[in-house]
């Protein structure tokens, strides 16, 4: 019993100490998430963002996330040279039964130059600050088995010594994207179509930090590559969306292939702007080696509402029973007719 104590322990440490990061299925809806060049490019002059996501709750409480982040765009269509974008992301994760919690705040500015007819380049940077905790309260220790109880008993010491249940580093962050966008030849012809490719760097300074004396770690580099295309079918109300995510942070990867389907329900009024547009998106994912993810969203005006749910596919759905994890998404917009967009 001791040692099966002991062992659950190392095995609860060695995945808080790899420290990776969160991810959100929907990474479109959390773009700065996985790109600070994201900030301020969009439809509008005001963006507002939000997702929750609650995953694998039927093992030892699983992983609750949220986040939120709200940006302002400079864009001037008198302008040809550019804009600016600045931004602010936050976002808070608590999992297990340790409570292990991750915080993060960052400010984010971006700079969206215009290389042609259509083409944006983009680069931004973020500075923010980590912060990361445990509760070494929900913590049994093989030295913590009563052999007359027989079982686990809190009122013995456990001899352990934690250096820190709780510390802070500073956090940095760069990334580049493309986007190419070519309009319908006409309001009805749906024959247009936007490209988005980027890359983006987090956590550039690498921070060292200590839970438990004599072991120290490192909040590795995390590389986001990330491709969007939006493409119209011409002389339907239907757009294809082919989606890929691929992120590495030290020795962990991720693959995230998708393709959504958009339907246009109801255009937008071009000339008194009252009726509102209307668009339904529908498609799926494959986190390789991990999950099958069904998307559903709804956009009515600058109101966006996304829902997704994980099927876990790996060898843990043995102890999931294939569950994996819904997350909800909200996006707001205060928009300008004359702005871009990347959607």
């Amino acid at each position: 019993m001791k040692k099966f104590l002991f062992v659950i322990f190392l095995i609860s440490v060695g995945v808080i100490l790899r420290a990776q990061d969160v991810h959100f299925s929907q990474f479109y809806e959390a773009p700065l998430s996985i790109n600070p060049s994201f900030t301020g490019y969009f439809d509008g002059n005001h963006r507002i963002m939000g997702n929750y996501k609650s995953q694998w709750h039927n093992i030892q409480n699983g992983f609750n996330t949220f986040d939120l982040s709200y940006e302002y765009s400079f864009y001037n269509p008198a302008r040809e040279t550019g804009f600016l974008g600045l931004g602010v992301f936050f976002y808070n994760d608590v999992s297990g039964p340790l409570k292990l919690s991750t915080q993060n705040y960052t400010l984010n500015v971006a700079y969206h130059v215009r290389v042609g007819d259509g083409n944006y380049i983009g680069a931004g940077i973020y500075g923010g600050y980590v912060q990361k905790a445990i509760d070494d309260a929900g913590m049994q220790w093989g030295s913590q088995y009563d052999e007359d109880v027989p079982g686990y008993n809190p009122n013995i010491p456990s001899g352990e010594f934690f250096e820190k249940t709780s510390f802070g580093v500073p956090d940095f962050g760069f990334g580049l994207q493309w986007n190419m966008i070519k309009g319908a030849r006409t309001m009805s012809s749906n024959d247009g179509y936007r490209i988005n490719l980027g890359v983006g760097l987090h956590h550039l300074n690498q921070p060292k930090y200590k839970f438990y004396t004599g072991s120290e770690e490192q909040l590795k580099m995390r590389i986001s590559i990330h491709a969007q295309a939006q493409i119209g079918i011409e002389n339907t109300n239907l757009s294809i969306m082919p989606r890929f995510l691929y992120m590495m942070q030290g020795k962990q990867d991720e693959i995230l292939p998708g393709l959504l389907l958009r339907f246009t329900l109801k255009e937008e009024a071009h000339y008194t702007g009252f009726a509102r547009r209307i668009y339904l998106t529908a498609g799926g994912y494959y986190r390789t080696g991990d999950a099958a993810i069904a998307q559903l969203m709804l956009e009515i005006g600058d109101l966006a509402l996304g829902f997704s749910y994980d099927i876990n596919i790996s060898d843990l759905s043995a102890a999931t029973s294939n569950n994996g994890g819904f997350e909800v998404s909200l996006r707001y917009l205060i928009r300008s007719k004359a702005n871009i967009s990347y959607q």
